[in-house]
């Protein structure tokens, strides 16, 4: 690390040590003049800043936590490359930990990251999540915490960014119903996430609006990334209802074992069932037949999560008060072979 110390800066150009520190950081109210002549010193003097001390002055570690389920789905994995990239155009650093849908690990994380004095953390809950008195403590402490996709309504003080899980949902099984199915089954996630419990919705809400009888016999849940799961579970609900002619399933992971669960049964796709999967993973256009999905705007949500963080951490530096937004993002429904 450099031996040159900010004030040894200050008095070789003769200026104070606020003017040095602002002009290094593109300070708006230090002149374009200032600004080169200290950087040019800076450069000269192979000047290394201490950020752990402006971190300390300026209550900023410059670094966002970011909390997933998981990193091994590419919807997860896509995601944060996009706040990582968008953090780091506005001067941010992140971390990534995962919580492998555990609350005590989660709670683990977010109590790491506020040692570590972060600025802010993006979340997207465990599945499991019953409890979020955690989670309302450190938001109430000063730390922001924005939830993202996998968000809650009994959450308080925050941001939330999903996609329109609800209308998405609704209208993949107004397509199933518009091509004559009329036994439509439903593969939903844990009831517990906000966003779980809007895709049930927009399913039975499509449902109660047609000539199809809603049947809660024909729902099911399964865990979001578990194929073998979802294979054995709809081998079992066509067994008990071999008249399902549709399926529309929270994830495409779970619509790929629905899809394996129908050919092993020798029927026919989409002849015989239909199947509509959720998040437009990669696999799902190269799979036979190609699977019809729901694709989630990845860029989108990462970059909106980012810039929703950011002025929330400059408004509480500010101390100025943040009206906290939920933004929701439509999704794009894509046609394929199994529908």
């Amino acid at each position: 690390m450099s031996s040159i110390s900010l004030k040894y800066l200050a008095t070789q150009l003769n200026m104070s040590v606020s003017t040095v520190s602002k002009a290094l950081r593109d300070y708006k109210d230090v002149g374009e003049d200032t600004k080169t002549i200290v950087k040019a010193l800076a450069k000269e003097l192979d000047f290394i800043p201490n950020d752990i001390a402006v971190s300390l002055k300026t209550k900023s570690s410059k670094t966002i936590g970011v909390i997933f389920p998981s990193i091994v789905h590419w919807f997860f994995s896509g995601l944060f490359e996009e706040i990582k990239n968008e953090a780091l155009k506005n001067g941010y650093l992140t971390i990534l930990l995962t919580s492998n849908d555990n609350v005590q690990t989660e709670n683990s994380h977010l109590n790491y990251l506020v040692k570590r004095s972060i600025d802010g953390v993006i979340l997207s809950m465990s599945d499991n999540r019953r409890d979020f008195n955690v989670i309302n403590e450190i938001r109430d402490s000063g730390v922001p915490v924005l939830e993202l996709d996998k968000i809650s309504k009994l959450t308080k003080n925050c941001s939330k960014v999903s996609v329109n899980d609800k209308e998405s949902i609704f209208d993949a099984t107004n397509r199933l119903i518009d091509s004559g199915k009329n036994k439509i089954a439903f593969i939903s996630g844990i009831l517990n996430r906000q966003n779980a419990v809007d895709k049930f919705i927009g399913y039975k809400m499509a449902i109660d609006q047609s000539s199809v009888k809603f049947d809660q016999s024909l729902t099911i849940p399964v865990h979001g990334e578990k194929l073998n799961e979802a294979y054995y579970s709809f081998v079992k609900l066509l067994k008990k209802h071999p008249d399902i002619d549709g399926v529309i399933c929270h994830s495409d992971i779970v619509a790929i074992g629905c899809l394996q669960a129908t050919l092993s049964l020798n029927k026919k796709i989409p002849d015989d069932i239909a199947i509509i999967g959720y998040s437009d993973w990669f696999v799902s256009s190269v799979i036979i037949p190609s699977l019809s999905t729901i694709s989630q705007p990845v860029e989108e949500l990462g970059k909106t999560a980012v810039k929703l963080l950011i002025d929330e951490i400059i408004h509480k530096r500010k101390n100025i008060k943040y009206n906290h937004q939920t933004i929701v993002i439509p999704t794009k429904f894509i046609k394929r072979n199994s529908s």
